[in-house]
């Protein structure tokens, strides 16, 4: 009886082992939520550059999870030309072409309208005011521009491109590793916005 149940056992885990994992088409267009590892500038990226970010949140496709909230993409920074004298504006310019599964593999995206629906916060150089007071209109005149900048936290959307037969896991799977390398260094001195933080109370009269 027990040589049976050894080997109903054994042959249980043979065809587990040989079933292959369930799968689903990932359509095209749908929007997926990813937020900045770290900061990406114009003033101190270069073209060529890779940097990290995590979904916001689970994506499933038809009810199957396929990638868990946390799971990470990188990006490559395109253009990033430098602010100038002579008020030249920064430019910066990123790709993201995939998120990684659970399982290792590469879920093909695209970044909409160059991070349209991204914040992007002007980093002024110099003081206008102060150089104005030093040389007066001639410093004002060829004051140097200012660089633009994605802040570590900030939250976008890509884009999915047509995936066929994208890999499916459990829910409450964990996501994949993020690469350690593009671990963001940390900074006592700076306070992310955090959504999920509750207002501190009051304090009472």
């Amino acid at each position: 009886m027990l040589k049976t149940l050894l080997l109903i056992a054994s042959a249980t885990a043979v065809l587990l082992a040989a079933t292959p994992a369930a799968s689903v088409d990932v359509p095209a267009g749908d929007k997926i939520e990813v937020r900045l590892i770290s900061d990406v500038g114009s003033r101190t990226r270069n073209v060529g550059d890779v940097f990290a970010v995590e979904t916001v949140s689970d994506y499933t496709v038809g009810g199957q999870l396929v990638l868990p909230k946390g799971s990470p993409g990188y990006g490559v920074v395109t253009e990033a030309r430098h602010a100038a004298g002579a008020h030249v504006n920064g430019e910066l310019t990123i790709v993201i072409k995939s998120l990684t599964e659970p399982g290792g593999g590469d879920l093909l995206v695209s970044v909409p309208g160059e991070i349209s629906d991204a914040i992007v916060v002007k980093e002024h150089n110099g003081n206008a005011a102060a150089q104005y007071l030093f040389c007066g209109l001639v410093c004002l005149g060829a004051k140097k521009g200012d660089d633009v900048l994605l802040r570590e936290g900030s939250d976008f959307h890509v884009v999915t491109l047509a995936n066929a037969g994208a890999t499916t896991v459990p829910a409450g799977s964990a996501p994949a590793q993020l690469d350690p390398k593009y671990e963001p260094t940390p900074d006592p001195g700076k306070v992310l916005p955090s959504p999920s933080a509750s207002p501190s109370p009051s304090s009472s009269p």
